[in-house]
């Protein structure tokens, strides 16, 4: 029973130190703002991200034509071939909508933007933090129609 004795009393030593253990990091969830909703029409994908526009360098809101505000969001949808080069926006017809969980989505404005020889929509959503935001997009291509319908939890900043 002696030998015990050290052990229990190390033990004891160390729990009593008042230091939380590390917690490793989480990566962010399938709700993050900034993960993308993905859909596929016509051999282009397509990706939507909620971006907080109080993150982005004035420089790049500039560049989007974005303005920064806390309860700004940026809704960049990009549209790539199945060898991620851009395609043009007008070879595909998309409309978004956006709102909250109690009202009914609003149209969103979508403008296309060229970076870098990439095409991209981007619009302007409104939304306070801490909330829920749902989002849906319509898209056509040459008949062919596809969906988008996911919501992002915005945390509070």
């Amino acid at each position: 029973m002696k030998p015990i004795a050290p052990l229990l009393l190390a033990l004891a030593m160390t729990a009593c130190t008042g230091e939380p253990a590390p917690v490793p990091a989480q990566p962010p969830g399938e709700s993050a703002p900034i993960n993308a909703a993905r859909s596929t029409i016509g051999g282009i994908t397509m990706e939507a991200r909620l971006i907080d526009t109080a993150s982005l360098s004035p420089a790049m809101a500039a560049r989007y034509g974005i303005r920064q505000a806390d309860d700004r969001w940026l809704l960049l949808i990009t549209l790539r071939d199945a060898e991620g080069n851009g395609v043009p926006a007008d070879s595909i017809r998309i409309e978004a909508r956006a709102g909250g969980l109690t009202e009914a989505p609003a149209p969103v404005a979508l403008r296309t933007i060229s970076v870098d020889g990439l095409t991209d929509l981007v619009g302007s959503v409104q939304a306070t933090p801490p909330a829920t935001v749902r989002v849906e997009i319509d898209a056509v291509r040459d008949g062919a129609r596809a969906q988008m319908r996911f919501s992002r939890d915005l945390p509070k900043p």
